[in-house]
Parts: structure tokens; C-alpha cells; sequence
């Protein structure tokens, strides 16, 4: 499956090995990930990552071709449809069925989480979907039961998740649970935030290092600048 840039005319990314027929594609709400609804043999959905060209989620549980994909306005589940009469909910990140109900899904999703439901022949329904913070479930760009997860630490003021792993440090913004930025330190045990908050230090394979921190945006934390300074 080729990628275009619409105003530049040219191939922008390449997602290979889709060994079935891709009823659907869905765009998650920030424009990085794109959800496939596949036919037989697959019967299945796929999350990928546009700008790695990797698989992260694989959404099995349908007997029959899935026709539809559609992210919720959070971006944190994935709503698919299949010819089994099914629609199920899953949780984008970790590739775990939420629920599922008979019928159908009219494809589309407004940005207060609300859903249009087919319910029967004659009827359309809306249907709510509310999210909880209680529990997430965070995975790295790897994609999910991929890697090594250590210890980790908490940016003072809550935003932030650092975890060590064998390959670095991976980053998520809580609010959003969606990994922002990757640190390559080798294997990572223990990454801390300082008291302010300014920098990350982290000890591993690569001896202890600080890495100054520098958030240019409130809305996307992946604009942070990394600084190693070995100690």
C-alpha cells in the first residue's frame, strides 16, 4: 500500500506485507496512524505508523471480512465492523477487545465520541462511547508485547512517563497515552526527572547521562530537544 503527499505528487511511505484486499482506511486524529479493515483471509483490522511504515496493532477477533475502521475522537479505541454482523471496540494501543454488539456502523465518529450505529434495517441509532482515565494501557513504537519494559519515572508535573527499555528510553504523554519521544541509550534501567522537571537522567549500559529537556510546545511534546552530556 503506497502513501501519497497529495500536494508535492509523490510517495511519502509504503506499508508492505498486507497479504489481503483493504476494504477501508481510517486516519486516527493527529494524521500519524492509519487503521485497514481486511478481507478474508485476514478478517481483521491493522493499526500502522506512517512515518516508521511498522504494524503496531493487530485487531483479531472477526470471523468474516472487516468493512470498516474508524478511530475514536481520543484516538485512544478503534471501532471495526465486519461482515460477521458484528461491531466491535478495541483499545488502539494494546490491541484488546473492549466490547462488541450485533449490528452494523454507519462509519463515522463525530469529535465528541459519538457514534453513528446502524441497529437495524430502518433505524439509526447514536451511540456513545465514554472513555475512562483510571486505566490506560501504553505501548512503545515497537508495537504491543514488543520489548523489554524496566523502571521508569514521572515528570513533576505529571505529564510525562519515562521508561527504560533494552533499546533506551521511550517517553509518553500521559493525557493523551501516546509515546512523544525515544532517547537511544542502549539498554536503560532506571530513568528519573529532575526536581524541576528540565532534565531526564538515566543509567545503563551506557554509563549515567543527563539529557536537558526543552518542551517548545504544550500540544506536541515531541518538539522536545534531547541534549546528552555524559557524566
Amino acid at each position: 500500500m503506497w502513501i501519497w503527499d497529495l500536494d508535492q505528487n509523490a510517495v511519502v511511505a509504503k506499508l508492505m506485507d498486507i497479504k489481503s484486499t483493504i476494504h477501508a482506511v481510517a486516519w486516527d486524529p493527529e494524521g500519524r496512524r492509519l487503521a485497514l479493515s481486511l478481507a478474508a483471509p485476514a478478517n481483521r483490522a491493522e493499526i500502522w505508523d506512517v512515518a516508521t511504515c511498522t504494524r503496531l496493532a493487530t485487531m483479531d477477533g472477526h470471523t468474516q471480512d472487516v468493512t470498516v475502521s474508524q478511530f475514536h475522537a481520543s484516538g485512544n479505541l478503534l471501532v471495526t465492523v465486519s461482515w460477521d454482523g458484528l461491531t466491535r471496540v478495541w483499545e488502539a494501543s494494546s490491541a484488546q477487545q473492549i466490547i462488541a454488539w450485533p449490528g452494523g456502523f454507519a462509519g463515522w465518529a463525530s469529535r465528541d465520541g459519538l457514534l453513528g450505529h446502524i441497529s437495524s434495517h430502518d433505524r439509526i441509532q447514536l451511540v456513545e462511547l465514554v472513555t475512562e482515565r483510571e486505566y490506560q494501557t501504553l505501548v512503545g513504537s515497537l508495537g504491543a508485547g514488543q520489548g523489554e519494559y524496566r523502571d521508569g519515572g514521572i515528570s513533576p508535573d505529571g505529564r510525562l512517563l519515562a521508561l527504560g527499555m533494552d533499546d533506551g528510553v521511550r517517553i509518553w504523554d500521559l493525557p493523551s497515552s501516546r509515546e512523544v519521544a525515544y532517547l537511544p541509550t542502549e539498554q536503560t534501567l532506571s530513568p528519573i526527572f529532575t526536581p524541576e522537571g528540565k532534565e531526564l537522567i538515566t543509567s545503563g549500559d551506557s554509563g549515567l547521562q543527563r539529557w536537558p529537556l526543552e518542551i517548545r510546545s504544550q500540544l506536541w511534546v515531541a518538539e522536545l530537544v534531547r541534549v546528552r552530556t555524559e557524566v
